[in-house]
């Protein structure tokens, strides 16, 4: 039996997933996505990769990594008659995916803003806001096309307007946003005050757009 146990990731540094296996012929890095919300996510087995390596870097005993968090995609493993075989160890830690809750977008003149969606922050509600259900979460929830009332831009009849990813975009100022961002972690104080949240159906293009694809093509040794 296991428990479910939530937590929050802060990234410091651009973030890369998956590895440089296939450069040497030209690969194509596609971007890890959330099948509901086609929004960009961090796959479970690379959080989990990241514990184990970090288990070892700490001095901590293989076979007890390997108990917590599982082996090495591809290890191999003598039997008894001294055969090396492929062998899957699973870890006493599964991880989920992991949302990108809140993402920094370049927004002509302002110049980032960091934007979310309902259905994420429904997601997020879960581990942060766990008294929140049903009728009453769904009344909390922000708004799709709302905005920070901090947020100077073009107004138009009380709404902010911002040039975007998907061109002109008319959002609502909203004072409740600040309550969804995760305080704790938590890099640049500005940033609650440029919160954007779009609707569910926007915010996959929106991450298409922010995130990038690396190709990787390998040059003739002549």
């Amino acid at each position: 039996m296991y428990a479910r146990r939530y937590g929050l990731i802060r990234t410091l540094a651009p973030l890369h997933v998956g590895a440089s296996e296939g450069e040497e012929s030209g690969n194509l890095n596609l971007i890890f996505r959330d099948p509901f919300t086609q929004t960009g996510i961090i796959p479970g087995s690379s959080i989990r990769g990241r514990f184990r390596a970090e288990c070892r870097t700490l001095g901590g005993d293989t076979s007890l990594c390997e108990d917590w968090y599982g082996n090495n995609f591809g290890a191999r493993k003598a039997n008894d008659q001294g055969e090396e075989k492929a062998f899957i160890k699973e870890g006493a830690v599964k991880f989920e995916y992991a949302s990108l809750l809140w993402l920094p977008v370049f927004c002509p003149g302002q110049p980032i803003v960091w934007v979310s969606c309902p259905r994420l922050l429904r997601r997020y509600a879960a581990s942060a806001r766990p008294e929140l259900k049903g009728k009453q979460l769904e009344e909390a929830l922000p708004k799709a096309y709302t905005c920070s009332p901090s947020i100077t831009a073009l107004n138009k009849h009380g709404k902010v307007v911002l040039f975007f990813n998907l061109g002109f975009m008319e959002l609502e100022p909203s004072g409740k946003l600040s309550e969804w961002f995760p305080k704790d972690l938590m890099v640049d104080p500005i940033a609650v005050q440029r919160l954007v949240v779009v609707s569910d159906s926007a915010i996959g293009m929106i991450h298409d757009m922010a995130l990038y694809r690396q190709s990787r093509v390998k040059l003739d040794d002549k």
